[in-house]
């Protein structure tokens, strides 16, 4: 699709994102914590991750925490 050719988003506390990632593509959302700016989730991200990413497979999880950004950034 167009969306999943030219766009990623980025999501910090954003559940709605991850619960749409099968109508966006799991490949197209990465998640960060936007440390140091004040409103990131640091130093509480893991704990965030953990609530927006309630029920989601290892997999998904993976995908939206590294794989996405790294692939994204050729690391």
């Amino acid at each position: 699709s167009y969306w999943a050719t030219n766009f990623k988003i980025t999501i910090e506390d954003d559940r709605s994102a991850v619960l749409c990632r099968e109508l966006i593509g799991v490949d197209t959302i990465m998640w960060g914590n936007d440390y140091p700016h004040r409103d990131s989730t640091w130093p509480c991200s893991q704990g965030v991750v953990e609530t927006v990413m309630d029920g989601v497979s290892s997999a998904d999880r993976e995908a939206m925490t590294s794989v996405t950004a790294a692939a994204l950034y050729s690391v």
